[in-house]
């Protein structure tokens, strides 16, 4: 699964700071080469920001990368908007 900026996603399984049954907008995503990290810019109803960053060095954080379906859902029912940068 890709998760696509701008549209809404229900946490369906715990990660991170991420709980199950909330519903967060993902604001950015992006790739660091010099690091080799996955970035993930996630934005709530109530305009908190949270971030979840993926290491290529990590087997751990490539394991969640490739099966982010397991934690995260696209769901049309909320709509959550894009804040302005």
């Amino acid at each position: 699964m890709e998760l696509q900026v701008g549209k809404n996603y229900r946490v369906i399984k715990d990660i991170f700071n991420f709980k199950e049954g909330e519903v967060w907008l993902l604001a950015d995503e992006g790739y660091q080469i010099y690091y080799g990290e996955y970035n993930f810019v996630f934005v709530n109803a109530e305009k908190s920001c949270r971030h979840i960053v993926l290491r290529n060095a990590s087997d751990e954080d490539m394991e969640i990368y490739c099966h982010l379906d397991r934690y995260f859902e696209e769901t049309g029912k909320y709509h959550i908007q894009n804040p302005q940068r």
